[in-house]
């Protein structure tokens, strides 16, 4: 025998006496299946030591699947929008009229569709109680229920709870600035900061149901102007405006920035 040969053989002895010491050790070793030895082991010991490294297995799974998802998701969403009805009145735009060039006011479409960057946070989709409520009624035992006719079923208890668990680990809240709001009027970027907060569903991994409320932003006369409706107005220099697209918008002389209550029913949203 060399020293290659012999060296060999020493490392071959020392690694197996330190499995025999690995396996040997119920600490170290409380996750690792032992070795059953049937004249020695009740096979019921064996039944519950499988199940239990199952169980764990999958719980580890279910923790890594956890870790895996977003309690926060970014995305983009799309939903249609309408100033709240009380205001809706109040929401105008001005003209001037062709014919006498007197001041003239024409209600605005409350309703349009607005793009938005979104974001959506679901506070209990990654909540441990639920998901170990959840468990714990896939689990539990059966009743058997009589029915009409006579024939005999089994339900499982805490059915509707276990529905009710599920709903709340989707539900979410919602928040967004809006893009580009178009309707039959016109198509706009938004030059504001306009945006609002809601109530959220998942629907799938990355699509998500929300309802929201918003503020909404508009340059509105001044009430002194609204006042004048029916008659002439006239610019610093006492001319006849007769062309409302005289007047500039980010004249504060004449415009006022107003805010509006709106509803964003319904809203898709989609995460990344």
């Amino acid at each position: 025998m060399n020293i290659i040969q012999l060296n060999t053989s020493i490392i071959f002895l020392v690694l197996i006496s330190c499995t025999a010491n690995v396996f040997s050790n119920p600490i170290e070793n409380r996750f690792l299946p032992k070795i059953i030895d049937p004249d020695t082991t009740d096979t019921k010991s064996s039944e519950d030591l499988i199940e239990t490294v199952s169980n764990l297995n999958t719980r580890l799974a279910e923790l890594e699947k956890k870790n895996k998802s977003k309690t926060f998701r970014f995305g983009i969403s799309v939903g249609y929008r309408e100033v709240k009805a009380k205001e809706a009145d109040e929401y105008q735009s001005p003209s001037i009229s062709t014919k006498d060039s007197t001041l003239q006011l024409q209600v605005l479409d409350p309703g349009s569709f607005v793009i938005s960057t979104s974001m959506i946070v679901t506070p209990w989709r990654n909540a441990d109680w639920v998901q170990d409520r959840i468990d714990y009624l896939k689990n539990i035992s059966q009743d058997t229920v009589l029915k009409k006719n006579g024939t005999k079923v089994l339900r499982k208890k805490g059915g509707l709870k276990k529905v009710g668990l599920q709903c709340l680990s989707n539900i979410g809240f919602h928040a967004n600035l809006n893009l580009i709001e178009f309707n039959p009027q016109e198509t706009k970027f938004n030059q504001t900061v306009e945006g609002g907060l809601g109530i959220s569903y998942r629907l799938s991994d990355n699509v998500y149901f929300s309802v929201q409320h918003e503020i909404v932003f508009s340059r509105q006369l001044r009430e002194q102007y609204k006042a004048m409706v029916g008659q002439k107005i006239y610019d610093i220099n006492g001319n006849v405006i007769t062309d409302i697209k005289q007047i500039d918008e980010n004249d504060n002389n004449y415009y006022i920035t107003t805010s509006f209550l709106a509803w964003v029913f319904p809203r898709l949203v989609i995460t990344f």
